[in-house]
């Protein structure tokens, strides 16, 4: 994927202390970020749905499809155990 151009903000005003000051305070926030992980779920299915490439947001595919699982509902809790089925496959002493 080529740009024509590519969105900038030029600080080119700011002293050489202040614009040391911007990389550290633009760092912290970073750092500091959340994520909304039903909402960043959301908006990654929907680039999916696109045929947007997902691995170019900087998510591996453990996360992928650690978030997709909990927007689809695909996974459940480690602990969760599912209700027997009222006519079981398999009995005791099956072997």
């Amino acid at each position: 994927m080529s740009l024509p151009e590519v969105p900038v903000i030029i600080l080119d005003h700011l002293t050489e202390t202040q614009k040391r000051a911007y990389i550290i305070a633009d760092n912290r926030l970073a750092a500091s970020a959340g994520w909304d992980d039903d909402m960043l779920a959301v908006e990654l299915a929907a680039l999916q749905e696109e045929g947007y490439n997902l691995h170019l947001t900087g998510f591996d595919a453990d996360e992928f499809m650690e978030l997709m699982a909990d927007e689809t509902g695909a996974l459940t809790d480690e602990d969760q155990v599912p209700d027997a089925p009222p006519v079981p496959v398999t009995m005791a002493g099956d072997l």
